[in-house]
């Protein structure tokens, strides 16, 4: 869990957001940006938000003089804002700065251009931020406070609080607090909220960051991190319901310039909730929260939301779409200058993240190579190697990143410092994860945090070999995992269902099974789980060569007396249970001069999208849900998993 940073108030003049307020002691210009024609004419087209055209003109105030600081400047707004292009717009702006300060000095008299200073003070300070030099960033915001009044603590609290300089950063951020600036204050209140979480201090995280988001609700001007940040602080205490209104409020906040993106995090908890088609949703709604924003801050976010769309794609099934994605970003990590995440947290978890999106690649490749004959089963067989091979090689990667302390906050559920993807026992070895999971027990003894160890305990005895110990602790966490944990009770009870299976304890292993069908059927494309089932089959040719495609399956196994089923009649398939339960059904039209055999190959690669895919609600009425239907083998979810597909590619 990263918190961020407040945000910016208007994107056309965000370097001259810290100005507010300052001024030389004694002004006597009072607009403070001189006379100049062009100049002004540029600055106007700054303001108006303009970005091509200021470019031009800046590029052509260079152009004629190498020497206009104004030239410089607005072309360092123009590369950061519209380009995203942080080191030649510091290049600029550096240039800029020192091309004024020959002509007007380090303090410029009030009858001079000084608002131009200034901004350039805030133009260094903010690309620095963003570029994650924050001791260069301090002495900028110093040069400016010994040259404007009043001074700004409260810019120094977050610079401060990223450098771990957590005494420091607490008094500037109380001194921002104590003036009568409204920015000031918010930037304090913000960077309170960062120390006490990244302190890893729940309960004083929490009323710092609720403090912020209430003082937020009185202003005129309104930052959706003021609400996320509450969000996450609520997520730390396990106030779910809390968490997911202060993200529904902060949605309704959109400001230019921030790196805050509320429909990101809100999909990723419909995703935890087992609840697609408000995620999918959410998920287009993301896009274009994104798209909103202006080219500079995909230096910050890119990754960040590449994958949560990768995480999105594996709940849904599709590894290998969130493969392509989980490896375009593996080795292009965001910046964290707006957030209080560190680079190490961010590539460990997309190296994690990778592992998770390959693991699934290679399950459903094999599942094709089962459904399909000769040529096309060994190419993807041969797909399935490859992608577990990526696999194994991401989870070293991972592993070679996590240290200790990282292991730990990252198995302390919902604290900031940690990454932000369930641990993998497999890839970090379990004697590591069971160390650090005993001293994360001491840490959180709220019986609220007990079935998340529980869990995580669960996987390090079965990779151990204990299975008797690994279905008592998935029991225990599936009996106490709040009800807004839905995947994490799903995962538990495909994991406990294998426990109890190789234990013989088959009727638990076919009320676990049970379980984590209903709840997310994507658990069990978990390596090495297979549903144990009997096969029934009509007489015709097609059923018959379509299930003996199915009895390959690699999610399922022979009958094991549990009372699930695989049943094929003519041109459909379907899973069921104990009781008669119905999980879910395929079917396919037959094409004209289709052989029988290319016909069953369909309906067994079928029969694996809808037996293994999110089970959808029928009572979501969003016009974005996917099909709610566990039994109708319909098309509306495979379309808007195919739209959610072709967003990633804008």
């Amino acid at each position: 869990m990263s918190l961020r940073r407040a945000g910016r108030r208007r994107l056309p003049l965000l370097l001259l957001l810290g100005l507010l307020g300052s001024g030389p002691a004694a002004v006597a210009d009072e607009s403070g940006l001189g006379k100049d024609p062009k100049a002004l004419a540029a600055w106007k087209l700054l303001e108006d938000g303009k970005l091509i055209a200021l470019r031009e003109a800046a590029e052509a105030m260079v152009r004629q003089d190498r020497r206009s600081w104004a030239g410089h400047f607005l072309l360092a707004h123009a590369l950061h804002v519209s380009e995203g292009q942080l080191p030649q717009a510091l290049r600029h702006a550096r240039e800029a700065r020192r091309l004024f300060e020959e002509r007007h000095g380090r303090n410029p008299a009030a009858d001079t251009p000084w608002l131009w200073h200034a901004s350039m003070l805030d133009q260094i300070a903010n690309l620095l931020a963003e570029m994650d030099r924050y001791e260069e960033q301090l002495a900028v915001l110093a040069a400016h406070d010994a040259s404007y009044d009043p001074d700004r603590p409260a810019m120094r609290a977050w610079p401060l609080m990223r450098l771990k300089r957590w005494d420091e950063a607490r008094r500037a951020a109380e001194a921002g607090l104590a003036s009568e600036d409204a920015f000031q204050q918010t930037k304090a209140r913000t960077s309170l909220c960062a120390i006490e979480s990244e302190l890893q201090r729940r309960e004083a995280g929490y009323r710092a960051c609720l403090d912020a988001a209430a003082a937020d609700r009185k202003a005129d001007y309104h930052y959706p991190e003021s609400y996320s940040n509450a969000a996450y602080a609520a997520l730390a205490m396990l106030r779910f319901d809390e968490a997911e209104k202060l993200l529904d409020e902060a949605r309704r906040h959109f400001v230019a310039g921030t790196a805050s993106n509320p429909w990101l995090d809100l999909m990723l908890r419909y995703v935890e909730q087992a609840r697609p088609g408000e995620a999918t949703d959410a998920m287009r709604r993301m896009f274009a929260w994104r798209d909103g924003q202006p080219p500079a801050m995909d230096e910050q976010t890119w990754a960040e939301t590449r994958l949560a769309a990768a995480r999105f794609l594996i709940y849904a099934g599709r590894g290998p779409q969130a493969a392509r994605i989980t490896g375009q970003t593996l080795d292009r990590p965001d910046r964290t200058g707006l957030t209080s995440a560190d680079t190490r947290q961010l590539e460990a978890g997309a190296a994690l993240l990778d592992r998770q999106a390959a693991l699934l690649a290679a399950e459903r490749e094999a599942e094709r190579a089962s459904a399909t004959y000769r040529l096309e089963s060994l190419k993807a067989r041969l797909r399935s190697w490859r992608y577990a091979l990526r696999a194994w090689s991401s989870g070293r990667r991972a592993a070679a990143l996590i240290d200790e302390p990282l292991l730990m906050s990252t198995l302390r559920p919902y604290l900031a410092g940690g990454i932000p993807v369930d641990v993998d026992v497999d890839a970090i070895g379990p004697g590591v994860v069971a160390g650090a999971l005993s001293r994360a027990r001491r840490l959180d003894t709220a019986p609220g945090f007990a079935p998340y160890f529980d869990q995580v305990e669960s996987q390090v005895a079965l990779a151990q070999g204990r299975r008797s110990a690994a279905l008592a602790a998935a029991e225990r966490a599936i009996e106490a995992l709040p009800r807004a944990e839905a995947l994490r009770r799903a995962n538990a009870a495909a994991l406990g269902a294998r426990a109890a299976l190789e234990s013989g304890r088959t009727a638990d292993a076919a009320r676990l099974f049970d379980l984590a069908l209903q709840v997310h059927p994507g658990a069990l494309r978990a390596p090495g789980l297979r549903l144990p089932v009997a096969w029934r089959a009509s007489g015709d040719p097609l059923s018959r060569a379509a299930l003996d495609l199915l009895r390959g399956s690699p999610r399922l196994a022979p009958d094991g007396g549990l009372g699930f089923a695989v049943s094929v009649e003519g041109t459909r398939a379907c899973l069921s249970g104990p009781g008669g339960r119905t999980y879910s059904c395929a079917s396919i039209d037959p094409r004209p001069g289709e052989s029988e055999r290319d016909a069953a190959s369909r309906l067994a690669l079928e029969f694996h999208e809808r037996a293994f895919a999110p089970r959808l609600d029928l009572s979501q009425s969003d016009l974005n849900s996917l099909d709610g239907s566990p039994t109708a083998g319909g098309t509306r979810g495979e379309r808007r998993f195919e739209d959610v597909l072709e967003g990633l590619g804008r």
